[in-house]
């Protein structure tokens, strides 16, 4: 039988958008010791909204000040976070990745999350195969393209061609707009809770669409 893989997004797309809650009393420990940092981390997040910056920009400053100053915090934050995260799995979704590891599907979450985020998550899910963006934690270089836009279908391609899977042999569940190349790229793309534009790009790139 030929080698498949299911990719999936992992935040809005397995995991509800109401999973940020859970991190919420721990965050404070971070903003009341920075808020200067946290603010520039806001207008940072702003800015990427708008186009204006990169994804690895934010990536790297959060790297820079949050996990090299207060390692520890960090550390407490991902490891109660990523224990109660099975209060916010999306079911549908969940019960899909269920239905193609049963099938014999490869797994794999693909995420611009930091790798050893995204392995915590992995591990959690009982899953695998995680692709998530490498960063060297001393000199907080990221390793390119990030896992984002195309640069998720760049790491995609890239594991797809280590394991000898064609890409049209891939199922791909995203939910964004900066998923959309690889939702093209896959034999099959998924849209999860898409909104008006990306209603219009399902249709238009004749995409699946999973209400959750």
């Amino acid at each position: 039988m030929d080698r498949k893989i299911a990719f999936f997004d992992v935040d809005d797309t397995l995991i509800s958008p109401a999973f940020v809650n859970i991190a919420h009393p721990y965050i404070k420990e971070i903003i009341n010791t920075n808020f200067f940092h946290s603010i520039k981390l806001v207008s940072l997040c702003l800015l990427h909204k708008m186009g204006i910056l990169k994804y690895e920009t934010i990536l790297q400053f959060t790297a820079r000040v949050f996990i090299n100053k207060q390692k520890n915090i960090i550390d407490s934050i991902i490891e109660k976070t990523v224990e109660k995260i099975h209060l916010y799995y999306n079911k549908n979704i969940i019960d899909s990745l269920e239905f193609y590891k049963k099938s014999g599907w490869e797994i794999y979450l693909i995420s611009a999350l930091p790798e050893f985020v995204l392995e915590k998550i992995a591990k959690n899910m009982g899953v695998g195969g995680f692709i998530g963006t490498k960063m060297d934690l001393n000199s907080f270089v990221i390793q390119t393209p990030c896992v984002y836009g195309k640069g998720k279908t760049y790491w995609a391609q890239q594991k797809c061609f280590e394991l000898n899977v064609p890409i049209e042999n891939c199922i791909f569940y995203g939910d964004s707009i900066s998923d959309l190349d690889l939702l093209k790229k896959c034999g099959k793309g998924i849209l999860v809770n898409p909104g008006f534009f990306l209603k219009f790009a399902a249709r238009k790139n004749r995409l699946g669409v999973c209400h959750v």
